[in-house]
């Protein structure tokens, strides 16, 4: 973790890459495999603390409902209101699950019209259902994408809009889609929400060398899979910039399960 100047914070991981052998194809293939047991894991969690504790919570209420329907006397103001409050839990239960599948395999945009129709979708969605704006700018010479790369980008942009969303308090974010004065393919998300101190950037740091399914981690491994290499970088009250950086000429191919895309 290095601190930036004028009292921001910024981490980098290269330095995580010092002692890893060069990456032939097997040490890929390799990270592919434990890249998707992480996801495993993730996915696992995700689904226990929403969908499945949404089917806990809506079995006790209905243990109760038939509790009150077994009574003597039936008061209808009591039960209309927890069959409306049932309802609910089951809608938003349906809404975590099917986001929890579109992250799993890529939505049918993405799979037939690719990155950028996509991301305008997205960026829709988000206004839509997270009333954030969201500025794309994407440069318009920019070279045709791998569909490799353009998983890696599809699954760093959901989770560092996940983070926007669960952390920063942002009303804006701002995507970049561009190559640098090097011919690396960039992207940037930006954020303009609470960013990051020096506090929350150590414990982030720490999380990160300690919990395999931590979001900011798991968007290293995806970069790392295409050689790429992932800045996190911010001020305290000024926003955050994720920023993603794949040397040009990549040519690798990832193998596997594609991150659970089939």
């Amino acid at each position: 973790m290095q601190s930036a100047r004028g009292g921001g914070v910024r981490i980098s991981f290269s330095r995580w890459r010092v002692h890893r052998r060069a990456w032939s194809r097997p040490h890929r293939n390799m990270e592919a495999i434990v890249l998707q047991e992480r996801e495993r894991h993730r996915i696992a969690d995700r689904l226990r603390d929403g969908p499945a504790q949404v089917l806990a919570n809506l079995v006790m209420e209905m243990r109760s409902l038939l509790y009150l329907l077994d009574g003597e006397t039936l008061d209808m103001d009591a039960v209309r209101p927890a069959l409306e409050k049932m309802l609910q839990e089951m809608e938003d239960g349906l809404y975590d699950l099917r986001k929890i599948i579109e992250d799993l395999r890529p939505p049918f945009l993405f799979r037939e019209l690719g990155l950028i129709p996509w991301l305008e979708n997205l960026a829709l969605q988000y206004r839509e259902e997270h009333h954030l704006e969201v500025d794309l700018q994407v440069a318009p010479d920019l070279d045709p994408i791998s569909e490799d790369v353009e998983s890696v980008l599809r699954r760093v942009i959901q989770e560092a809009l996940r983070n926007v969303i669960q952390h920063a308090r942002a009303g804006k974010v701002v995507i970049r889609l561009y190559r640098d004065e090097a011919d690396r393919l960039v992207l940037d998300v930006e954020d303009d929400g609470l960013g990051l101190d020096i506090q929350r950037a150590y414990n982030a740091y720490t999380d990160l060398q300690t919990k395999g399914t931590f979001g900011l981690l798991m968007m290293e491994e995806w970069a790392r899979l295409v050689n790429g290499h992932l800045k996190i970088s911010g001020h305290a009250g000024k926003g955050t910039l994720v920023r993603l950086q794949i040397p040009a000429g990549w040519r690798g191919e990832i193998r596997g399960e594609r991150y659970g895309e089939k």
